[in-house]
């Protein structure tokens, strides 16, 4: 009974892992991502849980926002040079 739980989240981590690479982001932000888009539709969920899961997707964004920083800079300035006079 003890290895159940081990082979569903083996499965579970399998089909993040390939969802991830077949859309070409970080498995991570994309369970995180999943999971919190699932518990925030629940009305039933805490306050305390859904201020955790906001914090969580904050920290994922702001990681994913440095990884990028030097595309998001380009974006910026190329967006810049569009809407100036």
């Amino acid at each position: 009974m003890e290895t159940t739980p081990v082979r569903v989240w083996n499965g579970v981590y399998e089909a993040i892992q390939t969802y991830a690479k077949a859309k070409g982001v970080d498995a991570s932000a994309l369970a995180s991502m999943t999971l919190m888009g699932g518990l925030f539709t629940k009305k039933d969920l805490p306050e305390e849980a859904k201020v955790a899961l906001a914090q969580d997707f904050f920290q994922v964004l702001g990681e994913a926002m440095q990884e990028a920083k030097t595309e998001l800079a380009k974006w910026a300035v190329a967006l810049t040079k569009k809407v100036a006079p």
